[in-house]
């Protein structure tokens, strides 16, 4: 009788090992070896004792269950920013605090901020590299354009072509500076936002030196003005004149436009009647297949 108990019991430890090692350990506890990563990757353990399969190290910095390390698990109301579990209770709706280089808490401040935040470049703890610049929430290198031109960032997230910077000044989505979008029913004036209400049809309201919008006169004062030469905040240089809404430093007779070489020069009335860049008048370029002729584009 004794010596079936014993048999019993061990047929049962047994048993019991068995068991054990089909979830992943010994009988004595100890659990299976983390699987090897290569370099720059982990294998994190999940609260069941597993390990996950093996995944870059970047992917930790919002994880909220290895927030920056294996097993650095967030408590349930907060978030896992930069590799730092912070409260989303700290700011505002609209606002958020970034996590620095020594792993410090920012002050609350708008998201919108992050726009052209270096450090925090469209989203906290994604820098840009020393040579790039942040537009619009996305790191772009400032060697793309030359000197005086920018590339900004469309609505879908692509680098657009280089453009002047004084482009800048009229363009709704891009109102003075990258990414700056003008609400609906405004218009850009001079890099600014303001309500295309301002002034009846015809008509603006240029903002002065001081940022202040002036009375609404005739757009077509514009075409001599030299402080709004063609268009508001287009100010013409000390010996330069507005000419047709131009700024022009050139002798009689031709006017300063965008030549084929991508440089400002001067060119003749004359040449602008066969100038397929500069047709009939600065800036008006023909399409691919067309000729300038007579100062008109034609195929």
């Amino acid at each position: 009788m004794i010596n079936r108990t014993t048999i019993t019991l061990a047929s049962l430890a047994a048993m019991l090992g068995l068991a054990a090692s089909v979830h992943g350990q010994s009988a004595s506890g100890s659990q299976k070896p983390k699987p090897s990563c290569p370099a720059g990757q982990v294998a994190c353990v999940d609260a069941t004792g597993r390990a996950g399969a093996c995944r870059p190290e970047a992917s930790l910095q919002a994880d909220i269950n290895n927030c920056g390390a294996c097993g650095n698990a967030c408590r349930r109301s907060d978030k896992c920013v930069a590799g730092k579990c912070v409260s989303p209770n700290a700011c505002p709706a609209g606002q958020v605090a970034c996590v620095d280089a020594t792993g410090r808490q920012g002050g609350c401040r708008t998201e919108a901020s992050l726009q052209a935040d270096l450090n925090n470049c469209g989203a906290c703890g994604n820098a840009c590299r020393r040579g790039d610049k942040c537009v619009a929430g996305k790191c772009v290198s400032p060697n793309a354009c030359p000197a005086g031109q920018v590339a900004c960032v469309d609505a879908t997230g692509r680098q657009g072509g280089c453009r002047t910077e004084a482009s800048l000044q009229a363009d709704i989505n891009n109102c003075g500076a990258c990414g700056n979008i003008c609400k609906r029913s405004d218009k850009c004036v001079a890099g600014k936002c303001v309500s295309p209400n301002a002034c009846p049809e015809g008509q603006v309201a240029c903002l002065d030196a001081t940022g202040r919008p002036g009375g609404c006169r005739p757009v077509a004062l514009l075409q001599a003005d030299r402080n709004n030469c063609g268009g508001c905040g287009n100010l013409c240089r000390n010996n330069e004149k507005c000419i047709q809404g131009v700024c022009n430093a050139c002798p009689a007779g031709s006017v300063s436009c965008m030549l084929q070489t991508g440089i400002m020069g001067c060119i003749t009335n004359d040449a602008m009647r066969s100038d397929k860049y500069n047709c009939g008048g600065c800036g008006k370029a023909c399409r691919m297949g067309e000729g300038c002729r007579e100062g008109v584009c034609q195929r």
